[in-house]
């Protein structure tokens, strides 16, 4: 059973969420988590799903208001080895954009198709990271974290 000390323990290491995983398109919550049916509320939508954690097993769920429950993370472990490798992957990214920002200046602003490219392997190396840590949150091609890499490789 997961208490909120036990959530806030296993989240340390990428709190405060609404700077690690920006993407979500809600507000995070703080401790003590609220309770929905047995399941703590940790991120409310804005207009989009809460995010839920069932406190017996430690799966996540999206849950948008009037739909089915959606599977973000089959544990908080994986969830929180998901958001590590998804914050790894986007400063990687913000990285190679910012270096070719600066060579664009150099190139009166003419796109670069190898920061295309790099970007797409970024999001791909994204994709298949996310597939190793959690295959189940990762089934549908429409998943959070599938979009997640998918945008990331567009330069989104």
């Amino acid at each position: 059973m997961f208490s909120d000390d036990d959530i806030v323990t296993a989240l340390s290491d990428v709190l405060p969420l609404d700077e690690s995983l920006e993407a979500y398109p809600g507000t995070w919550q703080e401790p003590p988590y609220a309770d929905r049916d047995g399941r703590a509320v940790l991120g409310l939508g804005d207009h989009s799903w809460d995010v839920l954690l069932d406190r017996g097993t430690g799966r996540l769920e999206g849950v948008p208001e009037g739909a089915d429950a959606f599977l973000l993370n089959t544990t908080l472990e994986r969830f929180v080895r998901c958001v590590h490798a998804a914050v790894t992957a986007f400063e990687e990214a913000d990285r190679l954009e910012a270096e070719a920002e600066s060579e664009e200046a150099d190139d009166l602003g003419e796109e670069d198709e190898e920061t295309v490219d790099e970007l797409e392997e970024i999001g791909e190396r994204l994709e298949r990271r996310l597939r190793e840590i959690d295959p189940d949150a990762m089934v549908d091609d429409n998943s959070f974290w599938a979009v997640l890499a998918e945008e990331l490789g567009y330069g989104l």
